[in-house]
């Protein structure tokens, strides 16, 4: 099936649009940044609100392999919108996670009201969370600084071997990592690389 058809067989379609109702225009951009400048230093920068394509979703899940049941972890989840159609795409179980109380409460509505199965949200950081039995991992670490892109390569260490991780712009680090691809892909502020690695 191409993605193009799972987007509307799937009516994935949906999801986008109560998102759009909730978050319209640059509404989620200016959420994200109040929140930031309530943050300390350390925060700051690896707050910066950015949106991941369904095409960049696609291939990833084409490129791990994907199967209903495994477990898709999305670090700085924002409303949730990659982990739902995870979800209710490629039946996954699917877990997101992010700092934004706001970010947090309408992933969990659009999960209610969708009645999409499989999917939850925690309000919180990623680094107090259990990673273990992730199949599948997406961080969106393009604005980490270097103190937080040190913490994230000592994480990896949770992982059981054979998990897939993908990562934007700094590879992920680590002895049991191996890299198996990077490109250069679209998002929505840009050009960014994303990392393919899997875990040993």
């Amino acid at each position: 099936m191409t993605h193009s058809k799972r987007y509307w067989k799937h009516k994935l379609w949906l999801i986008d649009l109560f998102a759009w109702i909730i978050f319209p225009f640059d509404r989620a951009f200016r959420l994200a940044l109040r929140f930031k400048v309530q943050q300390n230093k350390y925060n700051r920068s690896a707050l910066t609100y950015g949106e991941t394509p369904y095409a960049v979703l696609a291939h990833m899940m084409s490129k791990s392999k994907a199967r209903p049941g495994q477990l898709f972890l999305e670090c700085g989840c924002g409303y949730g919108r990659l982990s739902l159609l995870a979800a209710q795409g490629w039946r996954l179980q699917a877990k997101g996670i992010d700092l934004i109380p706001a970010f947090i409460k309408a992933a969990k509505r659009i999960c209610s009201t969708l009645g999409i199965e499989g999917c939850g949200f925690v309000c919180g950081d990623m680094f107090s969370q259990n990673w273990e039995n992730a199949d599948i991992v997406y961080v969106t670490s393009t604005t980490f600084p270097l103190e937080v892109r040190q913490q994230l390569n000592a994480k990896w260490s949770e992982l059981s071997a054979g998990t897939h991780v993908f990562t934007l712009t700094y590879p992920p680090e680590g002895e049991h990592l191996t890299i198996i691809s990077s490109e250069v892909l679209s998002f929505s502020w840009g050009a960014s690389t994303l990392f393919h690695a899997i875990v040993l």
